[in-house]
């Protein structure tokens, strides 16, 4: 079952394919004005979100939104097929893509820019 996205829902900030996002380990329903992916976490359990699609059945391990969508050569899917490709090692402490450690609200994500959540992220850090 997808849950409703709401607004005063505060979600882990993640920075991943060079913007913000949002993560959290439940499924959601689309929400205007943002992008919705699904993680799927590695058959063996030992990499966490190992792909990205639109939606994933199987080793569901959490939900991304972000406010632009995804290239193709990021989205780790061929929208052809809908089949996730592992060309990413998934979440780290430090890189690339990364939890930032900080919650985030879903209003004042939406409404802030990325250099507001710069100015956020450096003030509650």
């Amino acid at each position: 079952m997808r849950k409703n996205l709401e607004l005063d829902d505060k979600l882990d900030l993640v920075w991943a394919f060079g913007q913000y996002g949002l993560y959290e380990d439940l499924r959601f329903e689309d929400y205007p004005g943002l992008n919705r992916y699904e993680c799927r976490e590695s058959d063996n359990g030992r990499f966490y979100c190992t792909q990205i699609e639109p939606w994933v059945w199987v080793n569901f391990s959490g939900t991304l939104f972000f406010k632009e969508p995804l290239k193709v050569e990021d989205a780790l899917y061929k929208p052809e097929d809908g089949f996730g490709k592992p060309i990413w090692d998934g979440f780290t402490d430090e890189g690339e893509n990364r939890f930032i450690g900080e919650c985030i609200r879903v209003d004042d994500f939406l409404r802030m820019s990325k250099e507001e959540i710069d100015e956020y992220v450096r003030r509650n850090s």
